[in-house]
């Protein structure tokens, strides 16, 4: 079984954080970023590992911005990475993008 790894994005410090411990009953994320520190729930938005690494070795969440270039090579294209109908997917305008091999570099985590 894969434990889930979640990132948090702290709303009010504008701050990404390791998700440590999520308390649902409680309503509260331990996070850390060096040093651990409690956030309410709505206070974070939630990030999902997808367990794909890019070509550098950073790992991709949900959320993240990708970069690659176009079909005819000429133009660099962002996709937007999602989770939709059980899978993640990156996504161009809303369009599900696929791609035979993972080489895309994270250029932006949200």
């Amino acid at each position: 079984m894969r434990n889930l790894k979640l990132r948090a994005w702290d709303k009010e410090f504008n701050l990404m954080s390791v998700v440590t411990r999520l308390d649902y009953w409680s309503e509260i994320v331990e996070m850390s970023d060096g040093e651990l520190y409690i956030q309410k729930l709505d206070k974070v938005e939630l990030m999902s590992s997808t367990g794909l690494f890019d070509k550098k070795g950073v790992e991709i969440f949900e959320g993240d911005i990708l970069a690659d270039l176009s079909e005819s090579g000429d133009e660099l294209v962002y996709l937007y990475v999602i989770y939709k109908d059980g899978k993640f997917m990156a996504v161009e305008n809303e369009e599900p993008v696929s791609y035979t091999h993972l080489t895309l570099p994270t250029i932006y985590s949200v």
